[in-house]
């Protein structure tokens, strides 16, 4: 009986020991983010079972014991639902409630191994892979994206069989319900390579009651940290600039000049100041005070209901949201 009650004490001990130090650390952290409601700093470990949550213009980086990544975006929420060792293999689940997350699995699924993250609406079965997960609401009924950046993903959901999906390949929840394969899309070469050197980068919600939303032009601004919600969008990033724009009190035809090239996959502009509205045309020629001020913003039309056309509207943000200067 001393045997079996020392047995049974280190059993317990070594259970407690792997809770202490946890299942997940925080390595990257920004803005506001919560763990059962209370604030999250770096370096703190997560534990089997804990939900977190992300405000507005916040972020966390997670590195799971078995070297998984997960990012997680602002107004989002995560669920550790299981995450543990059966005589030495994996079972793990996690469950992306709302919002948007980035998952790379650095090992890869052994056999009897299951590594599962889902959604309310699709549950995805990796072996070592990459990829990117949307979920929130369309239509008022529940909808979730899926992007594959590499490896591979086995793939089910409510209201479809079971699918493979390769390198490049995305998909909208709802999209697929209503047309079956048809509705898995594949992203072009080019701008699948600039999302996967985009480490931090999340998918644009692609979900549309008709068509699917052009991912290609989606991601130009989802790189750029505009809003991927709003149908149309344009983003403007304060930056102090050595020349003076405005001269006296009259606004002359200034023109930013900037190249057609590329950055990082990444669209530059050119503003015609004469031609923007004036709530753009401050931004641009206050951005020096304004990056003083941490003050920068994104503008982006939506129609409402009953409108005859799409409103502009403006949102301010931390400077150090955009990763371009526009």
């Amino acid at each position: 009986m001393k045997i079996l009650t020392l047995i049974l004490l280190g059993i317990c001990l070594n259970i407690h020991l792997v809770h202490a130090q946890g299942i997940a650390t925080v390595v990257k952290l920004k803005g506001s983010v919560l763990s059962d409601d209370f604030p999250l700093r770096l370096g703190d470990h997560l534990k089997e079972g804990d939900v977190i949550s992300t405000k507005r213009a916040s972020f966390i980086q997670l590195k799971f014991v078995d070297d998984t990544i997960v990012n997680l975006a602002s107004d989002s929420e995560l669920n550790l639902k299981s995450y543990r060792k059966i005589e030495g293999k994996r079972k793990n689940l996690i469950r992306l409630l709302r919002g948007k997350m980035r998952v790379v699995v650095n090992r890869m699924a052994q056999e009897k191994e299951t590594l599962e993250f889902n959604t309310p609406q699709v549950s995805l079965g990796v072996k070592g892979t990459e990829f990117l997960v949307n979920s929130y609401t369309l239509g008022g009924s529940p909808s979730s994206d899926v992007l594959l950046i590499k490896g591979s993903l086995r793939t089910t959901g409510a209201g479809f069989n079971s699918f493979d999906m390769e390198p490049g390949q995305y998909f909208n929840s709802q999209s697929f319900v209503r047309s079956g394969m048809k509705a898995l899309k594949s992203l072009n070469p080019r701008d699948l390579e600039v999302l996967k050197n985009s480490e931090e980068a999340f998918l644009p919600e692609i979900g549309e009651i008709g068509e699917l939303k052009d991912l290609s032009k989606l991601l130009v601004g989802a790189l750029i940290g505009i809003s991927d919600t709003e149908k149309e969008s344009v983003s403007i990033k304060n930056k102090p600039s050595p020349k003076k724009i405005i001269r006296k009190k009259t606004i002359k035809k200034v023109t930013k000049s900037r190249s057609n090239s590329k950055v990082k996959g990444v669209l530059k502009f050119t503003y015609n100041l004469k031609k923007e509205k004036r709530d753009i045309r401050d931004a641009v020629l206050n951005r020096s005070k304004n990056k003083l001020e941490n003050k920068c913003f994104y503008f982006y039309y939506k129609l409402l209901p009953g409108a005859d056309g799409p409103e502009r509207f403006r949102k301010e943000r931390e400077c150090d949201e955009y990763e371009y200067d526009l």
